[in-house]
């Protein structure tokens, strides 16, 4: 719509108000002479050449204008980007370096940019490049790698090995590595088979001692690895607890998966999504999952109970 600026035009319209004020005459006196100074127009029409006589102009609701370029926002084939994977990275990250906290030294400060590139072609191999997969595949691989701090299980303080770890299959040696941290020796199997290197299965470092295959082993996994099967379907159908079950076998920090995921959403655009629209991060319902009323539910309810619990706690 078209107006006249307020840094134009004659003070009369406004001088007409005065009479209006009653007792507060005085405050809108100040306010005149805030406005006088104001009107530098007129000043600038006539020295400045090719600038308009007149002080009408356009005026743009900003929110209107954004509105006309939100599907621009919509992250659906997109890369991620440094400036979008930055804004993913806590401080100390940024700050250290990805993978910083390895066990393998290998890992520490690997370039980002070139973890970028890596994770950008396996999202695509993988066929996981619109909003609902990507969010909800980055807020799990952010979780389970701890924000990128590293890309194997963290061992106890004093360098031993937990014990939680001869509960693997396969003996201790199978502890989580890679971005969505695999586990058991079936799954270094199975995923040396599907990259053609058999012995990723008697040698699981070398998953967390490459950062190719550290990330091309979180896609394998979300599409080929877990028990539930390939994740992208859940994904698409935004079934958040279903997603957490197929990453992490369960609801551990559960609340913090759901935090995360809605931080992505709304950096990735994710909620005004033009392939998936209508998205809603923010409100999930226990009864809408594919996971209720299964078998799973009903040996385990007080297990959903609790994650439902804390999960709405961070509405």
């Amino acid at each position: 719509m078209r107006y006249e600026s307020e840094w134009g035009g004659s003070m009369s319209k406004w001088d007409a108000l005065s009479s209006l004020m009653g007792d507060q005459r005085y405050i809108w006196q100040g306010e005149l002479e805030r406005i006088q100074k104001l009107l530098w127009w007129d000043k600038v029409a006539g020295t400045v050449k090719g600038f308009p006589q007149e002080p009408i102009v356009w005026h743009l609701h900003p929110i209107g204008m954004v509105g006309n370029f939100q599907t621009s926002l919509c992250s659906c084939n997109k890369d991620i980007t440094v400036e979008e994977l930055d804004l993913l990275l806590p401080l100390d990250v940024r700050s250290k370096g990805l993978f910083y906290a390895a066990h393998d030294t290998t890992a520490r400060g690997f370039d980002k940019s070139q973890f970028l590139d890596l994770l950008n072609k396996y999202l695509r191999e993988n066929d996981m490049m619109t909003c609902a997969r990507k969010v909800h595949f980055l807020s799990q691989m952010s979780h389970e790698c701890d924000q990128l701090r590293t890309n194997e299980e963290y061992r106890n303080r004093d360098g031993s090995i937990p014990s939680g770890w001869n509960n693997y299959h396969g003996g201790s040696n199978f502890h989580g590595r890679g971005l969505i941290q695999l586990t058991h020796d079936t799954n270094y199997i199975a995923y040396g088979k599907f990259i053609g290197d058999s012995t990723v299965g008697t040698s699981p470092d070398k998953v967390c001692r490459n950062i190719d295959r550290t990330t091309r082993s979180a896609c394998w996994y979300w599409r080929h690895g877990s028990h539930w099967g390939d994740i992208n379907p859940k994904a698409d159908r935004n079934d958040f607890y279903a997603v957490t079950v197929a990453v992490n076998g369960g609801f551990n920090h559960v609340d913090d998966r759901f935090v995360a995921l809605n931080r992505l959403a709304e950096m990735l655009g994710a909620t005004h999504c033009t392939t998936n629209p209508g998205l809603v991060f923010n409100d999930y319902r226990l009864e809408n999952s594919l996971l209720f009323n299964t078998q799973f539910y009903k040996n385990n309810p007080s297990l959903f109970k609790k994650a439902v619990k804390v999960v709405n706690e961070k509405k």
